[in-house]
């Protein structure tokens, strides 16, 4: 209840040092979180996975047993969002896995340049 009644002050929020923060507290069988990204130039995100891999490493350990089978995240902002997130775990530290229902508003493909050749991959196509 504490989480959902947050006023956050977004000009405040947009100028500290990091861009985003989140406010969060356990509830059932997971969390509740709301994300503020004034800093990003986004009030509030009404459900944010990618909050979640930040949140899941934080909360897994007090979810316990209950973790077995993933965590119930509730995203309180004004629109609301229902996520589930798992914890893989791997010796280079683990995944932290994102699912839910979704409003598909955008569909590409993105495009890194590769600074360089990549070890083991194919040659590097700028020299020629």
């Amino acid at each position: 209840a504490q989480v959902e009644a947050l006023r956050p002050d977004h000009r405040a929020v947009a100028a500290l040092a990091t861009p985003w923060v989140a406010a969060t507290a356990p509830d059932g069988d997971g969390w509740c979180c709301r994300y503020i990204a004034a800093g990003s130039g986004i009030d509030e995100d009404p459900a944010t996975g990618s909050a979640q891999t930040y949140l899941a490493p934080y909360w897994w350990p007090e979810l316990g047993d209950r973790a077995a089978q993933g965590a119930r995240v509730v995203q309180r902002s004004p629109r609301g969002g229902l996520l589930h997130v798992d914890v893989v775990p791997s010796p280079e530290g683990g995944q932290v896995l994102v699912t839910g229902d979704v409003a598909e508003y955008l569909a590409g493909t993105i495009t890194f340049p590769v600074p360089g050749p990549v070890p083991g991959g194919p040659p590097d196509r700028r020299d020629g």
